[in-house]
């Protein structure tokens, strides 16, 4: 089971040996329930994240191939001092929902080596006020994804921010771990018979530096 599949109860078609083109819908399944799970604070066992406690209300309204959208109630719990959306909320959103997409597009999540938003206009909180994040994967890399996001108000449809993020997928490579392998045996040989070298020459007055 993938890495993705395996934390959210997932076995995808890629598992189980199905062709690639065949694995959208256990990925957007995914994808769906990694935002579910950090929501209901499910993502670690007995334990509530970040992410559960400032995304309360964050709901998926749409998952396809290298998207998705969803909307977050601008409650008091995301607000600042001034009621509106507070920036780290923000920054929160646009790096749990990118995410999100990334997984419909690669069963790894990676981690995270930058991440940033521009502020456009304040996002006002309050009764109704409801923001929409629409998050894109850019491209996904052999080790880098880039992914983009864009909140919008969703009573008028202004875009109130946006952002982008670069995660590193953290892909195991079995070519690279064999080549690995094959090189520290190398050395362990090549150790060993220069050891045989140096006894057998240990009576000489003088041994060659290139047999030390």
């Amino acid at each position: 089971m993938s890495s993705a599949g395996a934390a959210y109860g997932i076995t995808t078609p890629a598992d189980e040996g199905r062709e690639a083109n065949s694995s959208d819908v256990s990925l957007y399944e995914i994808a769906r329930r990694f935002v579910e799970s950090l929501v209901q604070g499910k993502a670690v066992p007995d334990r509530a994240t970040f992410d559960h406690t400032a995304l309360q209300g964050l709901t998926v309204t749409d998952v396809s191939d290298g998207r998705i959208v969803c909307e977050l109630p601008v409650t008091e719990r995301v607000q600042n001092r001034y009621g509106t959306l507070h920036g780290g909320a923000a920054a929160t959103i646009v790096d749990t929902v990118s995410t999100a997409a990334l997984l419909t597009a690669s069963p790894h999540t990676g981690v995270s080596v930058n991440l940033a938003v521009t502020y456009l206009a304040p996002m006002p909180g309050g009764p109704g006020e409801v923001v929409i994040v629409d998050a894109r994967v850019a491209r996904v890399g052999r080790q880098l994804a880039t992914l983009t996001a864009e909140l919008k108000r969703k009573a008028t449809g202004q875009v109130v921010a946006t952002g982008t993020h670069t995660k590193f997928l953290q892909v195991p490579d079995p070519a690279a771990a064999r080549m690995k392998w094959a090189r520290r045996q190398q050395e362990g040989k090549e150790k060993e018979e220069e050891w045989r070298e140096v006894r057998r020459d240990e009576n000489a007055v003088v041994v060659a530096p290139s047999k030390l």
